[in-house]
């Protein structure tokens, strides 16, 4: 079905857009809502888990005759998870608590993740976890974000 506008029901991308702009919009200064920013990247997670566990489809449409008809773009898991997961990481820096749970469905999906997905994942995973170190105030959240689970150089 073609349309004007896009929809989550034939759109991917722009469904996973909508869940990150709420968590974006929860970790803004004006509204502070971190919980709110917790449940999105908790939805993230599992509705991300559901995709890494169906095949992705080929680019190749075929018609009944076997003639090809289509090539199409195909989103990768990685083309998915890393965007999303690093926008609400812009957003959720300096917060211990969100980047921990971040790390958390980061590292879920990573263990669930295709080998070709995994790079991508722990890579931009470590990435977070450097960055949020750095820029945490307290050790406490140091400590907080060093102890969440840990994908880095795990690509088992």
């Amino acid at each position: 079905m073609i349309g004007q506008e896009r929809t989550p029901e034939q759109d991917l991308q722009f469904s996973t857009r909508r869940v990150v702009e709420i968590a974006q919009r929860a970790l803004s200064p004006g509204i502070n809502d971190p919980t709110t920013a917790l449940y999105c990247i908790d939805r993230l997670g599992e509705t991300l888990g559901r995709l890494a566990e169906r095949d992705i489809p080929s680019p190749l449409r075929f018609d009944e005759s076997g003639g090809l008809r289509v090539i199409t773009d195909v989103i990768s898991l990685e083309d998915l998870a890393c965007p999303a997961f690093a926008a609400i990481a812009r957003y959720g820096l300096e917060d211990a608590d969100v980047i921990a749970r971040l790390l958390g469905a980061m590292d879920a999906l990573r263990q669930m993740a295709r080998p070709e997905a995994r790079r991508a994942i722990v890579d931009l995973s470590e990435a977070i976890r450097r960055d949020s170190q750095s820029k945490a105030a307290l050790q406490f959240d140091r400590q907080t974000i060093g102890a969440a689970p840990n994908s880095g150089s795990r690509l088992d």
